[in-house]
């Protein structure tokens, strides 16, 4: 069919103005889905969730299927999957899904082994939980690589393991206290670093492990936030911790990132 020039250029005004309906006006663009059900979450770790190994994107309906399937652990004895407890007894979980349940009504982890145990579905279920009610963002302020900033890290990324230590965390924190200071005063010594995690030992034989998950928009702010899986543990004893952080930034520039933990 021929067209006319004045259908052609009413054409391209309408093709100008759709592409351009959802670039934001301030901050780096970032694709946004007007369909929630169909929103797909970049991975900068792979999900290992059953058999299955989740890399690149993850949309929400894969969250969903993936609630129902079995979560490796690295134990052989099939009772590992009871490592949750009730005043009645052990509770068995084998699934995100299931974990969550026994977690809400009550269950926890008592043991260091049970803690260990936890921590698998902790690292695979928590983020899909956290991205089955967040959004695509339509604005970012993050840079390419967060953990390497060491300077915009603050120290309360360590989570002290008694209230002294807590204490001091927060209180340098409150003082824009980073891990860049640390390292610099020799408290942390770095003994593994990637674009995407980072690893760090503190005088006393406390290690730290931070490693980013996924990005999106968790708050319901519009700017694309990181989610942090961190572990900590002692390298001469038993203690063990496993946990998620939020980190975020809600302006371009140098500063300090805004962190929460989550779990």
């Amino acid at each position: 069919m021929i067209k006319s020039q004045s259908s052609i250029a009413w054409l391209s005004c309408l093709m100008l103005l759709s592409a351009c309906a959802n670039f934001p006006t301030s901050g780096m663009p970032v694709d946004s889905s007007p369909n929630p059900s169909a929103a797909a979450f970049e991975l900068r770790s792979p999900l290992q969730i059953g058999d299955r190994v989740v890399e690149g994107s993850i949309t929400v309906e894969q969250i969903a299927e993936l609630m129902g399937e079995k979560i490796p652990l690295g134990a052989d004895d099939p009772k590992a999957y009871e490592f949750l407890s009730t005043p009645s007894g052990p509770v068995r979980v084998e699934t995100c899904g299931e974990y969550f349940a026994a977690i809400a009504d009550g269950a926890f982890a008592q043991s260091t082994f049970d803690m260990t145990m936890e921590g698998f579905f902790k690292r695979a279920c928590n983020p899909l939980k956290y991205l089955q009610s967040a959004t695509v963002p339509t604005q970012s302020y993050l840079p390419e690589f967060v953990l390497t900033d060491f300077d915009a890290l603050p120290v309360i990324l360590m989570r002290g393991i008694n209230p002294d230590a807590a204490a001091q965390l927060e209180e340098d924190t409150a003082q824009g206290v980073t891990l860049a200071d640390y390292i610099a005063n020799t408290k942390l010594v770095i003994t593994r670093q990637t674009p995407y995690e980072l690893e760090v030992e503190e005088e006393g034989g406390m290690l730290f492990s931070w490693r980013e998950v996924v990005r999106a928009d968790f708050n319901g702010d519009g700017l694309e936030d990181m989610l942090v899986f961190a572990n900590q543990n002692s390298m001469e004893g038993t203690f063990r911790s496993y946990s998620h952080w939020l980190l975020e930034k809600t302006e371009d520039g140098e500063g300090i990132y805004r962190v929460s933990a989550l779990d």
